[in-house]
C-alpha cells in the first residue's frame, strides 16, 4: 500500500470495537502515541466514517494512481488545496503562479500600510 501524504507524517491508528467503543490515537516523534478510548456513539460514528472514507480513498488511489499524479501533481499536493480546485495544466500552473504573485504582493502592501486595492 502507498502512503499519499508521507511528508505529513501522520501516524493514526483508528479502531472501532463492537459499534460501541472507539480508540483514536496519533504518533508524534519525540511524543510518542497519545490518543483517546470512548463510548461515545458521535465518536464512534465520526471514527467509523473516518476508517471508510480512508478505505475508499486508499481503493481509489490503488486504481487510479497515476492518473490522480498525473492530474494532482506528485504526492498529490494540488488536491491537498481545499480553497481552489487545481489540476495538473499549464493553466492551472500559471494560475498559481499567478495566484501566488498576487498573494504576495496583496501582502506586502498591507505590511507596508499601502492601500490593497
Amino acid at each position: 500500500m502507498k502512503t499519499l501524504y508521507h511528508h505529513h507524517q501522520n501516524r493514526h491508528f483508528a479502531l472501532v470495537a463492537d459499534g460501541n467503543t472507539v480508540l483514536w490515537a496519533t504518533y508524534v516523534d519525540d511524543v510518542g502515541w497519545t490518543g483517546l478510548l470512548a463510548r461515545d456513539r458521535r465518536l464512534v460514528g465520526l471514527v467509523r466514517t473516518y476508517i471508510r472514507h480512508d478505505i475508499y480513498v486508499q481503493k481509489i488511489y490503488a486504481r487510479f494512481g497515476p492518473e490522480l499524479m498525473e492530474t494532482f501533481g506528485a504526492g498529490l499536493e494540488l488536491l491537498t488545496n481545499v480553497n481552489q480546485d487545481l489540476v495538473m495544466t499549464d493553466a492551472s500552473i500559471d494560475s498559481v503562479a499567478i495566484d501566488a504573485a498576487v498573494s504576495h504582493s496583496l501582502a506586502a502592501k498591507i505590511l507596508r500600510n499601502e492601500d490593497a486595492s
